[in-house]
């Protein structure tokens, strides 16, 4: 296998192929891939995600960022609110009286806004996968009071991927969701946060390859479109 370790660049090799699995381990850092077939290339990480392994802990994580025009518009309408609401209230333009709480809605807008860009800017998703402690993930580090959502290692029996229906922003939106499903029956989400199909699925294969999880059928999962699910 020519194709590189995108940790540590050393070269994967045809043993580095998982049996029975879609994944290959490179042999010098321990990197994780999940792949369509043990000796194709494997998936590169999209951009702002990283992984790596340390000991028998797999740390998957990935920015909440927009790309920089939409970030910088989102900036922009944060100052030009807070710009409309302050001069409004020093006199610059003149405000019907029948509008005289229109600098004040801009000001109680604005630090809606200015937390939305600031969580896209800082936040990060993190995901700790380990056979002994199970999967821990954690969105932050704002707000920082929030607790890491966990499943401990003896409740999981099967890591699956599906589409489903959020409401969120005052709208209900079809979204995919990395899920768990707990040996009592019960099934939990682990993260959605705007993934893409692929992103679930990847994330899927992955932590089952390093959990030691058998990927077994799940009613209503998703499947990838090249094996023509």
């Amino acid at each position: 296998m020519l194709s590189r370790c995108d940790l540590c660049g050393a070269h994967l090799q045809e043993g580095d192929a998982l049996p029975d699995t879609l994944c290959v381990r490179c042999s010098s850092c321990g990197g994780l891939y999940a792949v369509t077939t043990a000796v194709d290339a494997p998936r590169r990480l999209d951009d702002g995600w990283e992984m790596a392994r340390e000991g028998d802990v797999l740390r998957v994580s990935w920015s909440w960022s927009w790309g920089p025009v939409d970030l910088w518009l989102n900036a922009l309408v944060f100052l030009g609110l807070v710009g409309l609401g302050l001069a409004g209230l020093l006199g610059a333009y003149t405000v019907r009286a029948d509008q005289e709480m229109l600098p004040w809605l801009f000001l109680a807008s604005s630090p809606f806004i200015g937390y939305g860009v600031l969580l896209r800017s800082v936040n990060r998703t993190r995901i700790e996968a380990s056979p002994r402690t199970g999967i821990s993930v954690r969105h932050g580090p704002l707000p920082w009071f929030v607790l890491p959502s966990t499943v401990e290692a003896h409740e999981l029996r099967q890591l699956y991927g599906q589409k489903r229906t959020e409401f969120a922003g005052g709208k209900f939106k079809q979204v995919y969701q990395l899920r768990v499903l707990c040996r009592d029956g019960s099934s939990r989400k682990l993260v959605s946060k705007k993934l893409s199909a692929e992103q679930v699925l990847f994330l899927e294969r992955t932590l089952e390859a390093h959990l030691g999880v058998r990927d077994r059928l799940v009613p209503g999962e998703l499947k990838d479109a090249s094996a023509g699910g």
